[in-house]
């Protein structure tokens, strides 16, 4: 079973998991909800699988961003969106900040809190900065830098067709599941 954030949560989780269907969660949950959602799964003995962010791509980028974070001193995330996204910065940047704080570097001198276009200090001197305006495709991009170096990492998607592999992916692998599993790096 798929599920977006337009269905109940409840009618999803709890009856579905109620009936031996292994649902695949496609939204960002509280930590307390992610918690209900294990002991279902335990319960249950169904398999589930929580996707807060449905793209191949971003799950690339972040792998490939948190292995480069051991060569660079700063690293800010640029992304952009048509103005008819509402959350900024978006999940998926809050995501690909977090995999380069995760890796245990500080970014150095990314915490001057001098001007509003510093962008969003999200973990570890992680920056986004979110741009929304009309006409513009989704994109992502992170750029590392360190003396006479710059690395760029960067993701395009035209529309929401760049999501149907990996939401494709995830409910062929949620039957095999008993458990729950959280984000597309651990189904890749």
């Amino acid at each position: 079973m798929l599920q977006d954030k337009d269905t109940s949560f409840e009618l999803v989780i709890k009856h579905s998991m109620g009936f031996g269907i292994s649902p695949v969660l496609c939204d960002s949950y509280s930590l307390p909800m992610l918690q209900d959602i294990m002991g279902l799964c335990e319960k249950a003995s169904v398999g589930c699988i929580v996707l807060p962010d449905t793209s191949v791509g971003a799950a690339l980028m972040r792998q490939a961003a948190a292995a480069a974070t051991a060569y660079y001193g700063r690293a800010e995330i640029v992304e952009s969106s048509g103005d008819d996204k509402a959350v900024s910065p978006s999940v998926s940047s809050e995501l690909l900040a977090k995999s380069l704080s995760g890796a245990g570097q500080w970014f150095e001198g990314n915490t001057s809190l001098e001007g509003d276009a510093r962008g969003k200090l999200i973990e570890d001197g992680v920056r986004v900065h979110s741009m929304r305006v009309p006409g513009l495709q989704s994109s992502q991009e992170v750029v590392f830098g360190r003396k006479g170096e710059r690395y760029t990492l960067k993701l395009e998607q035209g529309d929401r067709q760049g999501d149907a592999p990996g939401i494709l992916m995830a409910v062929r692998r949620v039957v095999h599941l008993k458990s729950m599993v959280y984000g597309m790096e651990r189904i890749l």
